[in-house]
């Protein structure tokens, strides 16, 4: 199988800890043959929201990033979130290995349906994602560089 690490310097989830010192500096891969972005990924304790549980916003923004790359990588143009829509089926616990999925599902002119999910050791859907992006002004395309702020 080829994977392809998808990394941006500004990026909250993905980009590396130099240029995103308080991020979480995950490798997200791009698989061609599926068509599909996936990351695996044991929670920290500082990503903590209550009593071992995984945060929902650090979730939330990890399916977020696996939805864009499953844009960018099938499109090859960057766009933004429009809406998203969260399903929280079972604890994502602190401490236990997990891999996350994106896909791409519909391309329009203008948008892009998307989904994502997160699951556990044993395959089990534990966090599931809807997204609509809208593509960004090719003249925006290419997000900054934090070091460019």
């Amino acid at each position: 199988m080829t994977r392809e690490c998808c990394t941006h310097p500004g990026c909250f989830v993905c980009g590396p800890e130099e240029t995103t010192p308080g991020g979480l500096h995950l490798s997200i891969f791009w698989n061609p043959q599926e068509k599909e972005t996936s990351v695996e990924f044991t929670p920290q304790p500082f990503w903590n929201g209550f009593a071992g549980i995984t945060h929902g916003g650090i979730l939330s923004s990890l399916l977020d990033d696996l939805m864009a790359w499953a844009v960018k990588k099938n499109t090859g143009r960057w766009a933004a979130t429009g809406s998203m829509k969260i399903s929280f089926r079972h604890p994502v616990e602190i401490g236990k290995p997990y891999r996350g999925y994106g896909k791409l599902c519909k391309e329009g002119s203008r948008k892009v349906e998307t989904t994502a999910r997160i699951e556990d050791n044993e395959g089990r859907s534990c966090v599931e994602a809807e997204a609509l992006f809208f593509y960004l002004p090719e003249k925006a395309e290419t997000p900054h560089d934090p070091k460019e702020v």
